[in-house]
């Protein structure tokens, strides 16, 4: 099993690994549903989704509105201390009829290049399932509430109310869910009881929802010091006059971004606000 935040570093990782288990005569490992792109570190599980949205998930970050900030914070609290939880059932648990598919689909031995098309498909069924797509705009939506760009005129935030109206299935508008699903592909959002639900599942011995299974070895490479964007790395390939310029050279050139090239300006400043937002959430949830 593997995850990473890089495309092209998940079909390397494939690669790799059918150079080392070929066999001839026999088709290639289907090895979609083990080896995934996504941001390992910033996800949602079950108990935190049980907890509801948190009052820390609300902070401004790189270009949002203050007032705008406090005004999220204080209807999020709000909405936590009322009775919300009387009118429906809470938390996201992971779907144990699909595990069960799925490990069916993983333990079939593919025999033909014909077994690996019907295997993929099965797959992709499984993904499309209506209770796993649910389950994973909830989770997409709890991590969301930590990196939603709070300015005036924008799409409704994900805060406690929201969450538990779209963990009931209820609708909550369309821009909204389009921001969902909008910041779940630019962070994105990697969901381990989701994404591995016949690895990771909920406990038959617990009524609460507690982990069950996992791992036997986990390796990574994680972010371990800090995270901060690096300027001279940032614009070496899309503005080297930038990059080589000293410190203080360098931040004039930046701040003249707005007038000489509006469209860098905007990917900079774009990029600092990724930024300050995987590190919140990191720091928050």
């Amino acid at each position: 099993y593997g995850v990473d935040v890089n495309p092209l570093a998940v079909e390397l990782a494939k690669v790799s690994l059918w150079l080392e288990t070929l066999e001839p005569g026999r088709p290639l490992a289907l090895l979609d549903a083990q080896i995934k792109v996504g941001n390992s570190l910033i996800g949602a599980t079950p108990t935190l989704l049980l907890g509801g949205v948190p009052d820390e998930a609300f902070a401004a970050l790189e270009g949002d509105d203050k007032k705008i900030v406090t005004m999220l914070k204080k209807q999020n609290k709000l909405e936590r201390s009322g009775q919300d939880d009387l009118f429906g059932e809470t938390g996201s648990v992971p779907n144990a009829r699909v595990a069960g598919e799925l490990v069916r689909v993983l333990g079939a031995r593919s025999m033909s290049l014909a077994d690996i098309h019907a295997r993929r498909q099965r797959l992709a069924d499984l993904d499309a399932d209506p209770a796993m797509h649910h389950q994973r705009l909830v989770a997409d939506a709890w991590c969301a509430a930590f990196v939603w760009p709070k300015r005036p005129g924008g799409p409704a935030t994900v805060t406690e109310g929201s969450f538990r109206a779209l963990e009931r299935g209820e609708s909550v508008p369309a821009d909204t869910q389009a921001t969902v699903h909008a910041l779940a592909a630019e962070y994105g959002f990697f969901h381990w009881h989701l994404e591995f639900p016949h690895v990771l599942g909920p406990s038959e011995q617990s009524t609460d929802v507690v982990w069950s299974g996992g791992f036997d070895a986990v390796l990574g490479n994680p972010p371990w010091e800090h995270i901060e964007l690096k300027e001279q790395e940032f614009f070496a390939v899309r503005d080297p006059q930038i990059a080589a310029a000293s410190g203080a050279k360098r931040k004039r050139l930046i701040e003249g971004l707005d007038g000489a090239n509006p469209k860098l300006a905007a990917e900079f400043a774009a990029e600092k606000r990724h930024i300050d937002g995987t590190r919140h959430f990191l720091s928050a949830s």
